[in-house]
């Protein structure tokens, strides 16, 4: 059972991998944060320019804090596409879809953003335990946490 701090953490880690996804791929957001619902869930945002997007970044952006929750928590992609994360991995997915016959495998996608997840682990851990402190970040300032 995981407690409110670790609910804290595990809402931050998901949207600073979505932050350090669009860094990586150089490609500015507004903002992240985390809040509570009315409900008590803790739950999480990042706030991107609207526009089109390269599908393949786009999946992986979305991918990346469903990928950091799971490499964080240690739960099966079972569990991650039974939760919140199955909106996220849609997202992927369609995203994916406006390739048309040249998409690439979600497998190999993943595997790319396994890739991004693990060398960007460290700044998504920095980015997350600054959004903990503060609930909401800009991409100015996510991008001095990460350079």
């Amino acid at each position: 059972m995981t407690t409110p701090a670790d609910q804290w953490m595990v809402a931050a880690v998901h949207e600073s991998a979505h932050a350090c996804a669009y860094a990586q791929y150089g490609k500015p957001f507004i903002s992240l944060r985390i809040y509570q619902t009315d409900s008590g869930a803790i739950v999480g945002s990042v706030k991107a320019p609207a526009g089109r997007y390269d599908p393949l970044m786009k999946a992986v952006v979305n991918l990346a804090g469903p990928l950091a929750k799971q490499r964080y928590t240690g739960c099966s992609w079972q569990a991650l596409t039974d939760t919140v994360a199955k909106t996220d991995i849609g997202m992927a997915l369609g995203a994916l879809a406006r390739l048309g016959a040249e998409q690439p495998g979600l497998d190999k996608v993943v595997a790319l953003t396994c890739a991004i997840v693990d060398c960007q682990w460290p700044n998504i851990q920095r980015v997350a335990d600054e959004l903990v402190e503060r609930r909401q970040l800009d991409y100015d300032e996510v991008l001095q946490l990460i350079v």
